[in-house]
């Protein structure tokens, strides 16, 4: 989210960024029905409300979710504001909305970057009281009940979903799957968690204890209820959101970088990750921008007039459009590291190991005859193509969300046998790790 080209003037309008002015309550338009999936109505938590982005404080709409932490004082998600220029924030389903003098990115927070989650929180300064109890900050720990409270999307699917934006505060039970002291890893337990709802906090249940803000999702860009979520953790960050209290960090200025390629929009024109429609017409004007019919640039292709995300143009390769280039992430030609595999010019994810799988030889991490695979077989997302299994997201059954399961995409609940994406892990990608997709945990 930094950069100032026709593709950042799109970023400015999907992102946020900072604010010099006087705080005011503004008005927007009245929400509509539900959010999350799942989930439930909220009513709690009254330190946690939605992010206002936009140019001025007379275009400010809603974005993502944010958290009153101090009375003058709140975080979300910093890729729900870099690229606009003024900010805010609103409470309940519709109460006072406060304008923000300006907002605060962290400085290490790299939204391309292959862990773009890290880091990824912003801090809100505001002139005047909020008046909401702020909550307190606490450190995450696995096993923790926690609870997000949210104003996303209410409707499972992928990001070309457009509707299910209606603005009401719900909420979705979650569990402290892991934390490093940087992030926290969770699972749904009673609902999911979508588009829209990034920048928004993740509580203790039951009490006034934030642990960390939404920042991506884990492994697969997908609302269901149970999906897996990143959280920055808000006690690994205390020492930034003081520095940037106390005056010791600048406010994010206007403009801002490439188009987000994550959590699209929410319907109501931006601050989440990339650019979902809003209903009639386009979101995001190809000539507003400067696209021509089938221009694709920093992962936004235009077609029929309208812009919007699908990963090409990131790096080059392939067709001419690399989510990720080989060359940035130091990949020769057929080299392949902890299931990502490059073809010379992007890297893609095929479950290989140690030296290149699939058709290009060397060692699977899953191989197609451990698991009674033919060559072309696809089931429950994962393809054979001879030699070695990699997610693929083919062969879906109809029972529940992907899977022909009981509860999530495989058969018993995760995407591998037992409930993680290897053999016999708990929630990770490796053969008989926790939750890493190496081996054994990382």
């Amino acid at each position: 989210m930094q950069q100032a080209t026709a593709a950042a003037g799109l970023w400015a309008a999907v992102f946020g960024a900072s604010l010099a002015g006087c705080t005011a309550t503004v008005q927007t338009e009245e929400g509509a029905t539900l959010p999350v999936v799942g989930g439930r109505a909220e009513e709690g938590y009254p330190a946690v409300g939605y992010l206002l982005v936009g140019e001025d404080a007379g275009s400010l709409r809603r974005a993502c979710g944010a958290t009153a932490i101090r009375p003058n004082v709140a975080v979300t998600a910093a890729h729900c504001v870099v690229g606009s220029a003024a900010f805010g924030i609103g409470f309940g389903d519709g109460g006072d909305e406060h304008v923000a003098r300006t907002a605060i990115t962290h400085p290490e927070y790299e939204p391309n970057g292959f862990e773009r989650y890290r880091h990824d929180v912003a801090v809100l300064l505001f002139d005047d009281e909020l008046g909401a109890l702020p909550a307190e900050i606490g450190q995450a720990q696995p096993g923790d009940p926690g609870r997000y409270i949210g104003y996303g999307r209410t409707t499972p699917g992928g990001q070309e979903v457009q509707d299910g934006y209606t603005f009401e505060r719900k909420s979705a039970a979650q569990t402290v799957e892991r934390e490093d002291g940087q992030n926290v890893w969770t699972q749904g337990v009673d609902g999911g968690l979508c588009w829209g709802d990034s920048g928004g906090p993740l509580m203790v249940d039951g009490t006034t204890t934030v642990l960390g803000v939404l920042a991506d999702f884990d492994g697969v860009f997908e609302c269901f209820e149970g999906n897996r979520m990143i959280f920055t953790s808000l006690a690994g960050e205390e020492s930034f959101i003081q520095d940037a209290i106390d005056g010791r960090i600048d406010g994010v200025g206007q403009g801002g970088g490439d188009p987000g390629d994550g959590w699209g929009g929410n319907g109501d024109g931006g601050g989440d990750w990339g650019g979902g429609g809003g209903g009639g017409g386009c979101e995001y004007d190809c000539a507003a921008y400067g696209y021509g019919d089938g221009d694709c640039a920093e992962g936004w292709r235009c077609a029929g007039g309208c812009l919007a995300y699908d990963g090409c143009g990131l790096g080059g390769g392939g067709a001419g459009a690399c989510e990720l280039s080989c060359a940035d992430f130091g990949y020769a030609g057929g080299d392949c590291s902890e299931g990502w595999y490059c073809d010379g010019a992007c890297i893609t994810f095929t479950g290989c190991w140690s030296g290149g799988g699939g058709s290009a030889g060397g060692e699977c991490e899953y191989s197609c005859a451990d698991y009674g695979y033919a060559a072309g077989q696809c089931e429950e997302g994962w393809y054979c193509d001879g030699v070695c299994l990699s997610y693929a997201g083919c062969g879906f059954g109809d029972d529940d969300d992907w899977g022909g399961g009981d509860d999530d995409w495989g058969d018993d609940g995760g995407w591998g046998d037992d409930g993680g994406w290897g053999d016999d892990g708990d929630d990770g990608w490796g053969d008989d790790g926790d939750d890493g997709w190496g081996d054994d945990e990382g």
